[in-house]
């Protein structure tokens, strides 16, 4: 599971680059991805704002305690549940065939499942810890990588419909 997520990013943004590649997005398909892409975005920051300055990591390895403030106290992993929402949103706006949007879909929630899975055994007997909360600042700088990716891969399926 450690080498999952550690090559989590490449392999969804892999199947982001063949869900754009597959795209044939609309001005109602863009639409109707937006409001999936704003509940996505807005969860995972205001998750990360709850972690505060230790939230972002590559490394594998345990924390060292659990957070139980913002959306922490409703949901267990909802920098996951807000990775599954921007999905649907990319998934939505490409305007997939039903058969390969569903098959993609399952495949990000397998991914997400099984990581959650593995975080849950890690935390399960930490300590809660009351972490800083983030400023808004140091919020944006932390997911700049993710309006970044999700800006690219809208991009990218602007393109090909442009280009077909």
């Amino acid at each position: 599971m450690a080498r999952l997520f550690a090559w989590r990013g490449v392999v969804l943004g892999a199947v982001g680059v063949l869900v754009g590649l597959s795209a044939e997005p609309t001005a109602r398909s863009l639409g109707l991805a937006l409001p999936w892409l704003f509940v996505g975005l807005s969860l995972r920051g205001w998750a990360f704002r709850s972690l505060g300055p230790l939230g972002r990591t590559r490394d594998p390895a345990p924390p060292a305690g659990r957070v139980e403030a913002g959306p922490y106290r409703w949901l267990r992993h909802p920098i996951y549940v807000g990775n599954v929402c921007i999905a649907v949103g990319i998934i939505v706006s490409a305007a997939l065939p039903a058969t390969l949007a569903i098959g993609v879909l399952l495949f990000v929630a397998l991914i997400y499942a099984l990581l959650a899975g593995r975080e849950t055994a890690q935390l399960r007997d930490l300590p809660v810890r009351e972490p800083a909360a983030l400023g808004a600042a140091a919020l944006l700088r932390s997911e700049r990588s993710t309006f970044l990716s999700v800006g690219a891969l809208l991009l990218l399926q602007l393109f090909v419909a442009v280009t077909r």
